[in-house]
């Protein structure tokens, strides 16, 4: 026997199933382009939630300020958001193509910065983020690993960098939402900056689609993590490998006061008086660091030295035993294991 379904039921269902395939939320970020150094960058974003109309924004940066934005609500627009949403494969093509022309033909007569720009290919390979490990390579000897941890020193859903062959760690970002639902598009990195394309991904068609942009500085974040480790092998009176790890921390931060006097340190305590007060010199030009240089232990083989003593002016040669001054830790560990 054959029941005829209420015509009202049909509706109700046409009805809900409209409003669901309608509901979806569109937020797609990516990064266009750089100039050479990455202190200005391109950025295109497309939002829409298939209920009004679309919208293509383009952003133009200067290190972290936006200095140029322009918008556009073309008709296309629901139609390329559509294919984002049912992921079609031509849809990071078509919005790479679409925002390129749409700079050149709008945004770049309008900008004052006519710096060369070094377009960013299309093509990703997407990973899981609870997955994700990374080999970063700097200055052409200098390995690192970006990965994702789950806890790290007091911190839950974290990116971090981690020395390679070390169990320092340094974290770059912490509070990430839904790891387990999400994906890294890219790690991309200009001279200076890197970037991290975060997508939240449910990769089922008609499913929310929203990416989040991690930035960071990987060249600071080497120094940091080269300083904890000189740090952990002066404590172990290690001084050579404290030497070598303090002056790599130095070649990524120049400026990094706290690494330039713990490696005069270093040199003091392996009798090495002229370098040592030649780098505590140095040390002076980025933090107030004579007070501490004259209680520091560690410059003990040197309180009769007289160079030192014309330099420093110590009311006295007494020793209260301060060691070498460090840094917050909140964001790193050093903990004797990988994990």
């Amino acid at each position: 026997m054959i029941h005829k379904i209420p015509i009202i039921y049909i509706s109700l269902f046409l009805i809900f199933l409209f409003s669901c395939q309608n509901s979806s939320y569109l937020h797609i970020r990516r990064q266009l382009a750089f100039n050479k150094n990455g202190t200005i960058r391109l950025e295109v974003q497309l939002f829409s939630n298939l209920k009004n109309e679309s919208v293509l924004s383009l952003f133009m940066y200067k290190k972290s300020n936006r200095i140029k934005i322009l918008t556009t609500r073309q008709r296309s627009l629901k139609k390329l958001a559509t294919h984002f949403m049912m992921h079609h494969q031509q849809a990071e093509k078509t919005l790479w193509l679409l925002s390129k022309q749409f700079y050149q033909q709008h945004l770049k007569a309008l900008s004052s910065h006519q710096l060369p720009l070094f377009w960013i290919n299309y093509q990703y390979q997407k990973k899981s983020l609870i997955d994700y490990r990374k080999t970063l390579t700097l200055k052409g000897e200098h390995h690192f690993i970006i990965r994702y941890k789950e806890k790290q020193n007091g911190f839950s859903s974290t990116l971090v960098m981690q020395l390679k062959g070390s169990s320092h760690q340094w974290v770059i970002s912490e509070g990430i939402p839904l790891p387990q639902e999400s994906y890294v598009r890219r790690l991309y990195c200009s001279s200076l900056r890197c970037f991290v394309e975060i997508e939240h991904d449910l990769q089922r068609i008609k499913s929310d689609r929203s990416t989040y942009i991690l930035f960071f500085n990987p060249h600071k974040i080497a120094a940091q993590l080269y300083y904890l480790q000189g740090y952990q092998f002066h404590t172990h009176k290690r001084y050579q490998k404290a030497r070598q790890a303090f002056q790599k921390a130095i070649l990524f931060k120049p400026t990094f006061g706290d690494a330039i006097y713990n490696l005069a340190c270093v040199y003091a305590l392996s009798k090495q008086p002229k370098k040592a007060i030649k780098t505590l010199k140095k040390a002076f030009k980025y933090g107030h660091y004579r007070k501490l240089a004259c209680q520091d232990k560690d410059f003990q083989s040197l309180h009769h030295h007289k160079g030192f003593i014309k330099f420093l002016h110590c009311q006295s040669s007494s020793s209260k035993g301060v060691r070498s001054k460090g840094l917050d830790i909140t964001r790193h560990t050093s903990n004797q294991t990988n994990s």
